[in-house]
């Protein structure tokens, strides 16, 4: 193996190592880059399926980082898949469902 190619494989690794020591966090924990990128919420969604057919709007606003998701029904439930968090303050537009308080409601914007 040439001296050149070591020499870049070296850095690569070094460069990993560096990483990896900024993502160790104070109480000793370390996380990786997808667990600071993804949202937290995962969950069944209390929409039925005929509302979602009734309204015509399939279109998913998350309650955490305002996420909006084109989500299918599987079945009789419909739930939100893991998904990255929103990185933009554009506000959202178009028909979507959003969670206000304790309920589902369909929002039109």
């Amino acid at each position: 193996m040439s001296a050149k190619i070591w020499s870049r494989r070296s850095e690569s690794r070094e460069k990993i190592a560096a990483f990896e020591r900024l993502a160790a966090h104070s109480d000793g924990a370390s996380y990786s880059v997808r667990e600071t990128t993804r949202c937290s919420f995962a969950e069944v969604i209390e929409v039925t399926l005929f509302q979602i057919e009734d309204a015509g709007v399939s279109r998913f606003e998350c309650p955490t980082c305002l996420a909006v998701r084109e989500i299918k029904p599987k079945g009789e439930r419909v739930k939100v898949p893991s998904h990255p968090r929103r990185m933009t303050t554009t506000p959202n537009q178009g028909s979507r469902w959003v969670k206000r308080e304790i309920a589902w409601k369909l929002f039109d914007s």
